[in-house]
């Protein structure tokens, strides 16, 4: 039995369990032409409300595999707080998981001599978990008379197809000609049955374009576009995020790797740049690079790459407090075959690096997860320092995907320096938690089990390894970036093997927090309880030294304070939440403000005083 023939009355049965309400944006009505690919959200990782209703799909740059531009919608097992629809589910069966449903679209007075087209691109797979056979995708339409109509379906990935071979995305369309689509409440949707136990069963869907007067018949349906296919590299060589007094100019990534691709049937040369600023300081280019010209050739054609070792000099950077880099990829002055202003938002690729107090090689998508089989089987990953610092705590990536709760379960935590074979502290039998949100991180603080801190001084040039043991019978998953490669600094021992580079192809998702601040600031998460997100109002920002504060989704019960830091990471003023801030007996400069409730932190703000 075909997807499109599936057992309609099981879907609405199981529709009860699964489809619950989270529209999360006011009704609009457009009108033609439609087309999103994604590319620079406005509504991070949600859907863009002017286009969509709905917040299931999770809109990311990484869980794709080679896509038509930056940015996908992505359809999972995960509600739009990042936990499952139904923990308890089966996950050896598909229920009805995501919707992305489109804004009403005008059609009325259309006919089919219009020549409305739906095109869209859709990926089994990519980076993330691979749906089965009944691990399905739809597009429906809304009729006239209210009622969804199915109107393509495609299966998951047979099992007779390799594990190695990762799907390539698919071009398709749909012409209307049913006069029971043209009217004022048209609307479409993709939606998806999933394992709703985890993070399971991904589709990836891309540039969705409704609109009349397209003549093409057959795919691939041709457009005025050329894209970005990927975001740029960290500005960072080895790391996606590094302690900010780290960083060192041999840090810098000197290798500038661009892929784009032309959906256009035109050929035509454009020009392209790269620039890396610092976000405390936009404008000031660390890096300004003006590619050499490139010839696009007409679509469908391979993906046009431009890789090269950068030749000039990195501007002078010194941070002097925590901050991002702003890698920016750019398309200068459109041309003709290229200009229509429908699709400018894939004209740019940004990529941010962290500067904080913790290393990281992953992204932030955990698109899979690494299991430890075997009680004893240890992971280690590696770093090195480059000042003198304390190692502090260790975060950790705790992925649902299965009807298993993985809080029941136990790691030894580990910390190694200089080599595998010197083990300077063992965290036994502990238990991670699930943080809400995407990518949460759980903060495990070096202490032993009478809660007593344990920090770890390490000098400057120093190589050290965080890492787990798996400490009971079924394995506790950790988060894995599929779209990063560092198996050549994540090692694996099993039993009374020697320790060996793993094979996963991953960057784990494990990392280690440096400060010498006693009680250092946290990266902020969401919790379960309160998916809605709490975050502080200050205006105005810059100021001369008063800071007014207002929080919206401040519960009154709750017991609020702020901790003021300053640029070098001290704490200069805690008390309790007010609606004023006064600076002006400190000097001029970047302070960080953070919001606690009795239990953690919730937000956490750059503040500048001039």
């Amino acid at each position: 039995m075909s997807p499109l023939e599936e057992n309609q009355a099981l879907i609405s049965f199981k529709e009860t369990l699964a489809q619950k309400n989270f529209q999360n944006c006011s009704t609009q009505i457009l009108s033609l032409p439609f087309f999103d690919d994604f590319a620079n959200n406005s509504n991070a990782y949600y859907p863009n409300c002017a286009k969509w209703q709905d917040n299931h799909a999770f809109i990311n740059d990484n869980m794709a595999f080679s896509p038509p531009s930056i940015g996908t919608a992505t359809l999972d097992g995960l509600d739009p707080s990042g936990r499952p629809y139904d923990k308890t589910a089966d996950p050896n069966s598909a229920f009805p998981a995501d919707t992305l449903t489109s804004q009403i679209i005008d059609l009325n007075g259309k006919t089919a001599a219009n020549n409305i087209i739906l095109s869209y691109f859709y990926q089994a797979q990519g980076f993330a978990d691979r749906p089965e056979s009944g691990d399905s995708l739809f597009i429906e339409f809304l009729d006239s008379s209210s009622t969804w109509q199915r109107i393509k379906a495609y299966d998951g990935i047979s099992n007779a197809v390799s594990q190695l071979d990762t799907p390539r995305f698919m071009q398709d369309f749909v012409i209307l000609d049913d006069n029971k689509y043209f009217h004022d409440s048209f609307q479409f949707r993709f939606r998806n049955l999933a394992a709703i136990c985890g993070n399971n069963d991904h589709w990836h869907i891309d540039h969705v374009y409704l609109d009349e007067n397209r003549s093409d018949t057959t795919a691939p349906v041709y457009y005025s576009d050329i894209c970005y296919t990927s975001v740029p590299m960290s500005a960072l060589k080895k790391y996606t995020a590094i302690p900010w007094r780290h960083f060192k100019s041999s840090l810098w990534n000197d290798t500038l790797r661009m892929r784009t691709f032309n959906h256009s049937s035109q050929s035509g040369t454009l020009d392209r740049t790269y620039t890396i600023e610092d976000t405390s300081d936009l404008g000031n280019y660390l890096m300004n690079v003006a590619t050499p010209s490139f010839n696009y050739l007409p679509s469908p054609n391979i993906r046009d790459s431009y890789d090269t070792i950068l030749s000039g000099a990195f501007g002078a950077f010194n941070p002097i407090g925590p901050t991002q880099l702003l890698s920016r990829y750019s398309i200068d002055n459109p041309t003709a075959f290229q200009g229509n202003p429908l699709f400018v938002n894939s004209d740019t690729a940004y990529r941010y690096t962290t500067l904080d107090n913790y290393f990281a090689y992953d992204d932030g998508t955990p698109e899979m997860r690494a299991l430890l089989q075997g009680i004893g089987t240890q992971l280690a990953v590696q770093f090195e320092t480059t000042v003198d610092d304390t190692l502090r705590g260790i975060y950790f990536h705790l992925p649902h995907y299965i009807n298993r709760n993985a809080e029941d379960d136990f790691i030894n935590v580990k910390v190694w320096v200089n080599n595998l074979q010197n083990e300077v502290f063992s965290r036994d039998i502990l238990r991670l938690r699930y943080v809400g949100g995407f990518g949460g991180m759980y903060y495990v603080e070096l202490a032993d089990f009478a809660g007593i801190t344990a920090p770890i001084a390490l000098a400057a040039n120093t190589t050290f390894y965080v890492g787990w043991q798996q400490a009971s019978t079924v394995p506790v998953p950790v988060g894995v970036d599929r779209s990063i490669d560092r198996d050549d600094v994540t090692y694996v021992k099993v039993g009374g093997n020697a320790w060996q580079n793993t094979d996963i192809n991953c960057a784990v998702m494990i990392r280690p927090l440096l400060s010498l601040e006693e009680n250092p600031l946290l990266i902020p998460t969401e919790s379960y309880e309160n998916s809605t997100k709490i975050s502080l109002n200050i205006f105005p920002n810059p100021s001369a030294g008063i800071f007014n504060l207002s929080c919206d989704a401040c519960n009154a019960e709750n017991n609020y304070s702020l901790d003021i830091y300053n640029s070098l990471g001290q704490k200069i003023i805690s008390e309790s939440l007010k609606n004023q801030l006064d600076l002006n007996i400190y000097p001029a400069g970047i302070y960080f403000i953070q919001l606690k409730d009795d239990k953690k932190v919730i937000d956490r703000q750059r503040i500048i005083k001039f």
